[in-house]
Parts: structure tokens; C-alpha cells; sequence
């Protein structure tokens, strides 16, 4: 018999009387898919598919998606990736592409209630261009829901993923739920942008030489995950597989709460 059982049976008081903590841990993956294809742009998406599949992880937020383009064969890629698992597939545009659409994906095995396409510009403004922030609020378990946040920064210019940066955290700093912001930042690791981040998220401090680019012979990490801080969640390990079917590499955290 457990202390606490046993205090509660000596005093006479209710179960009902204690609230108990519940506690777990889930798997959440990063994953810039470079269009399901890999550096050689050889289609890849049914190997990455086993590979997710495979993974162990419940959440996965996709970069680089491709939505029925010409280069990937007209394929659902975020369909086909869900396809024979008990994953369900989510995806928001970044914009119209090659008869189809370019943009970023989600795929979860718990129920996401909200899915939310936030439009994140690339600075400057007056060039009129912009991508998603995919935001989904997920339901973990029946005391625990977050929002997992997917973004991949301008890869361009600091300047503009600077200022990108401010406009995603205003963004969350609004959201009720813990949020879970991953994804690719086009940022190194001691980069100014990351050192902000820090600053107003979490993040697990993997060895620096823990690189997620390029796939082949990676050489500089640009994919991160962050959690808001004061949220009930602790990433208490992080994992890079070396699998060569994107030209990024897959960074999983496993999250405990």
C-alpha cells in the first residue's frame, strides 16, 4: 500500500479529497520533407512514410509539403504520409504551386480540435510574398491540451527571419494552451535569431554538433524544437535519424508532462 493510500485510509478521508498528478510522455518530430523527395529529387514519400511510421512518435510537423504539384507526381504528400497509419494528416498553404499547393503539414495521432493557417510574412512586405504558420491545438490526454506551432523561416536573410521571429511570438504569447513551436528556422544554433528564441521559449540543450543539415554529411543544425516557457511539458531527450530521404535530416523530442 502505497503512503498516500495509506494516509488517506488512517484519516478517513475521500479518494476525491487528493488530486493526483498525471504525468506521461509523447513523441514529437520536425521534419522538413524537401517536397517528398530526397537531395537527388528522387521521390522518397512512400520511404519516409515507413520511416514515420516506424519512428514511435505521435506528432509530426512537416516542412516543404507539396499539395498535387507536378514534381511529386500530383500526390496528397500529407495523405499519403498519414496512408495505412493511425495518423491523421493535416496541411496549410503557403501558396498555389505547380497546379497544386506548397506549404507546411501535421500529422497526429491524437485529436487536434483547432487547425489554424497564420499568415507570416517575408520582409520585406512591400514584395507582397508570405508562408504559414501552421497552428493546431491537440488534445493529449483529457487534462492536457497544446498547440504545436510548424514554421519554416525565410532562408534568405537574417533581417527578415528576425523579423519574422517578432511576428511569431507576439503570435503565440497570445495562446492559451502550452505551446510546442518547431520546425526548420534557417538558423544555426548560437545564430542571433535562435539566442532571441531562447530568450521566450525553452530549448533543450542537445550537443551542438547534434546536426540536422544537409542529410548527406550534415554539417550545421537549422531545425529546432522549443516549448513555451512555464509550460507543464519537459523535453527530457531529443534524437537526430540518420535516414537520407529528405535533404534534412528528422529531429524528434520526446516530451514529458
Amino acid at each position: 500500500m502505497n503512503r498516500l493510500l495509506a494516509l488517506i485510509l488512517f484519516f478517513g478521508l475521500p479518494a476525491s479529497h487528493f488530486i493526483f498528478s498525471q504525468s506521461g510522455t509523447f513523441q514529437i518530430m520536425s521534419y522538413n520533407i524537401h517536397h517528398g523527395a530526397n537531395a537527388d529529387d528522387d521521390l522518397t514519400i512512400k520511404e519516409m512514410r515507413k520511416y514515420i511510421k516506424k519512428s514511435g512518435v505521435s506528432i509530426v510537423g512537416l516542412q516543404e509539403v507539396d499539395s498535387v504539384c507536378e514534381r511529386s507526381a500530383s500526390m496528397d504528400e500529407v495523405k499519403e504520409l498519414a496512408h495505412g497509419s493511425k495518423f491523421k494528416g493535416y496541411f496549410t498553404r503557403h501558396f498555389a504551386f505547380q497546379g497544386g499547393a506548397y506549404g507546411q503539414g501535421l500529422l497526429s495521432k491524437y485529436k487536434v480540435s483547432s487547425l489554424r493557417n497564420m499568415e507570416i510574412p517575408i520582409y520585406p512586405e512591400e514584395e507582397g510574398k508570405s508562408v504559414s504558420m501552421l497552428l493546431a491545438d491537440i488534445q493529449i490526454d483529457k487534462h492536457l491540451i497544446i498547440t504545436v506551432a510548424v514554421v519554416h523561416l525565410d532562408y534568405r536573410n537574417k533581417s527578415s527571419r528576425l523579423q519574422q521571429i517578432e511576428l511569431i511570438s507576439r503570435i503565440l504569447k497570445d495562446e492559451v494552451h502550452p505551446v510546442i513551436l518547431l520546425g526548420d528556422f534557417n538558423a544555426y544554433y548560437r545564430s542571433d535569431e535562435i539566442e532571441i528564441l531562447k530568450e521566450r521559449f525553452t530549448l533543450f540543450e542537445i550537443s551542438e554538433d547534434a546536426y540536422t543539415y544537409p542529410a548527406r554529411n550534415p554539417d550545421r543544425r537549422i531545425d529546432f524544437i522549443f516549448i513555451s516557457k512555464g509550460a507543464p511539458l519537459r523535453v527530457v531527450s531529443e534524437r537526430i535519424d540518420s535516414v537520407d530521404f529528405s535533404d534534412h535530416l528528422p529531429l524528434i523530442a520526446t516530451i514529458q508532462y
